[in-house]
């Protein structure tokens, strides 16, 4: 026996059919809307304009070593840091010529404020100076290596280096 479809029935599968639709409708809009919180476009970090091909011939006193973070991500910077009254610190920070990536540096107050930066150095680049900023001070800072994958920007990680910077009066 079959039963009658009454008028309250297609009342419901009409309401339930256009519940459906506007579901669907909302996945469709939440799919294509961004949502929530907004982060930042990534900025890449631009070349350093002041870099200079070839490995640098460095007094000796300046405590010039090589960083060996992981096969193709090796620098050498200078651990003896003594800035100028105008700001200009020699670091002599370079990339290994047989590096596969891109590096960068920051010099970091204790607070983690940043005092100065060199731009991306490609493999066998070197950055002699970095000029910084009214907030540096004499005393302890951080200079911090940040490595890109080349082309991608991609971080290939970063390591800190804690030692002592001396601003001449």
């Amino acid at each position: 026996m079959k039963r009658k479809t009454t008028r309250s029935d297609k009342t419901i599968i009409w309401a339930l059919s256009g519940a459906c639709v506007l579901a669907l409708i909302a996945m469709i809009v939440l799919l294509f809307v961004p949502m929530g919180t907004k982060t930042a476009a990534f900025m890449p970090p631009e070349f350093d304009p002041g870099a200079v091909a070839g490995e640098p011939e460095v007094p000796d006193d300046l405590g010039w070593s090589e960083i060996a973070i992981r096969e193709g991500y090796k620098v050498k910077v200078c651990g003896v840091l003594n800035a100028n009254a105008d700001g200009s610190l020699p670091l002599w920070f370079y990339s290994e010529a047989d590096n596969e990536l891109w590096v960068k540096l920051r010099v970091l107050d204790a607070e983690g404020n940043t005092l100065g930066e060199t731009g991306l150095l490609r493999p066998g680049e070197y950055v002699e100076r970095v000029q910084l900023n009214e907030l540096a001070a004499s005393g302890a800072v951080k200079l911090h290596v940040m490595g890109y994958e080349q082309n991608s920007y991609y971080s290939a990680g970063a390591v800190d280096f804690q030692t002592m910077l001396q601003v001449e009066n």
